[in-house]
C-alpha cells in the first residue's frame, strides 16, 4: 500500500507541475515548472534500488564498462557510450539511471508540449506516468530509445525530415527497435491521409491475420534464413511460437485509444490521424504476445507510446466531438447525454488508473513494487 501512495504522489506532483507550467504567463515561471515536470520524476527513477525486472542486468553492464572488461550482455553503442561517460566522471549506477530518465522524460515532455494547442498536456503527461513511467524502470534501453524516437516525429512535423531520421538513428543507438520509426515517418502520408483509409484497413486486416498465422506461413522461411545468416538467429528466436489464451489485458488498448479513436476519427487533424494509425500498427504488433514464446511483443511499445498524445487529444476535444455525434433525438434528453463530456472524461481517467493498478500492483508487471530507494524501502 505504501508503494502505491509513493507512485501516486510522484505522478500527482509531476502532473501538478505540468499544470502550473501551462497556466502561467511568466516566462521564468513557465521554464521553472517545465524543468520541475521533467526533473522530479527523473530523481525518483534514479533513487530506486533493485526494482525493475532488468535492473540488475543493466547494473552489471554498467559495472563491467566501469571496470573496462567485456560486457556480458548485448548493448547498442549509444547506450554503452552513455555508461562510459558516467563511469569516466566517477558517477555510480544511479547517476546513469538519472540521465536515462532525464533524457526519456525530457523527450516525452517536449513532444507533448509541442502539441499544447491540440492536446491537454497535463492529461497526456498523466497518461505517460500511469502507463509507461514504471515500465521504464524495467525496459530501460527500449523506453529511452522510444522517447527519443517519439521526439523525432515532432522534428519531422517541423519539416526537418533529414534531422528526424538522424534522431531515429541516435535512438537506435540506445535500442535497435527505434529503427521502426523510420519507415512510418517515410510513409507519413499513407498513415495520415484519408485517401489511403481503405488500403490501410486491408493492411491492418492482413497484418492481424499474419500475427496469428505466421507460425505456418513465416516461420519456415525464417528458419531457412537463419541458416543462411546465423547472426539473425538471436532475433528470430524471439518469434518462437507458443499460443496463449486471449487475456483481459487485451481491453487495455481497445478501450484507451481504439474505441475513442473511432469516435474522434472523422474530426481528427492529419497529425493525430498519423499517431492513431501508427498506434493501431503497434496494437497489432502487441497481439504477438498471444502467439510468441518470448517477448517479441515488447517492440510494440515503441509505437504504442503514441497513445499518450491521443489521450491528451481526446480529452481536449471531447466536447466538440461528442456534440457532433449522430445520436437519436430521444436520447438527447437523458442525463447521460447532458453530461456526456464529463462521463467520457471520467471513464477515460478511470480506465488509465485501473490499468495502472492492474498492471503494476495486481499483476506486478516489471517488478516495480515495492518501491525501494537507496534511501530505504517504502
Amino acid at each position: 500500500m505504501s508503494s502505491l501512495v509513493v507512485y501516486l504522489t510522484i505522478i500527482s506532483i509531476t502532473v501538478f507541475f505540468t499544470i502550473v507550467a501551462l497556466k502561467s504567463n511568466e516566462k521564468k515561471k513557465i521554464y521553472f515548472f517545465n524543468v520541475l515536470s521533467v526533473l522530479f520524476p527523473s530523481v525518483f527513477a534514479a533513487l530506486r534500488y533493485n526494482i525493475g525486472t532488468d535492473y540488475q542486468i543493466h547494473q552489471q553492464v554498467f559495472e563491467e564498462i566501469s571496470q573496462g572488461i567485456p560486457i556480458s550482455k548485448r548493448a547498442e553503442i549509444g547506450y554503452v557510450l552513455l555508461n562510459k561517460v558516467v563511469a569516466i566522471v566517477g558517477g555510480p549506477y544511479n547517476v546513469l539511471l538519472f540521465l536515462v530518465a532525464l533524457i526519456s522524460i525530457g523527450c516525452i515532455y517536449y513532444t507533448l508540449y509541442f502539441f499544447k494547442n491540440e492536446i491537454c498536456v497535463p492529461v497526456a503527461m498523466l497518461a505517460y506516468m500511469l502507463l509507461y513511467y514504471q515500465m521504464s524502470f524495467n525496459f530501460i534501453r527500449q523506453m529511452l530509445a522510444t522517447s527519443v524516437a517519439l521526439l523525432a516525429t515532432v522534428v519531422f512535423l517541423q519539416k526537418k525530415k533529414a534531422l528526424s531520421i538522424i534522431i531515429c538513428c541516435i535512438a537506435a543507438s540506445f535500442h535497435i527497435t527505434a529503427l521502426i520509426y523510420i519507415p512510418v515517418l517515410l510513409l507519413y502520408d499513407f498513415f495520415s491521409e484519408q485517401r489511403y483509409q481503405h488500403l490501410r484497413n486491408w493492411v491492418y486486416i492482413a497484418l492481424t491475420l499474419l500475427v496469428f498465422l505466421y507460425p505456418f506461413i513465416l516461420m519456415p522461411v525464417l528458419e531457412q534464413v537463419q541458416e543462411w545468416i546465423p547472426s539473425l538467429r538471436y532475433f528470430i528466436n524471439y518469434l518462437a511460437v507458443e499460443y496463449k489464451p486471449l487475456g483481459f489485458g487485451m481491453f487495455r488498448y481497445i478501450l484507451l485509444f481504439i474505441v475513442p479513436g473511432v469516435l474522434f476519427y472523422k474530426t481528427m487533424v492529419k497529425t493525430m490521424r498519423f499517431y492513431y494509425n501508427v498506434s493501431l500498427l503497434g496494437f497489432i504488433m502487441w497481439l504477438t504476445s498471444y502467439v510468441t514464446q518470448r517477448e517479441f511483443y515488447r517492440i510494440s511499445y515503441t509505437y504504442l507510446i503514441m497513445i499518450i498524445i491521443l489521450i491528451g487529444y481526446f480529452w481536449k476535444n471531447s466536447e466538440n466531438v461528442l456534440q457532433e455525434l449522430n445520436i437519436k433525438k430521444s436520447f438527447t434528453q437523458t442525463a447521460i447525454y447532458k453530461h456526456r463530456e464529463l462521463i467520457f472524461k471520467m471513464l477515460l481517467l478511470a480506465l488509465m488508473i485501473f490499468f495502472w493498478y492492474y498492471d503494476y500492483f495486481y499483476l506486478k508487471s516489471h517488478e516495480t513494487v515495492p518501491y525501494i530507494s537507496i534511501l530505504g524501502s517504502l
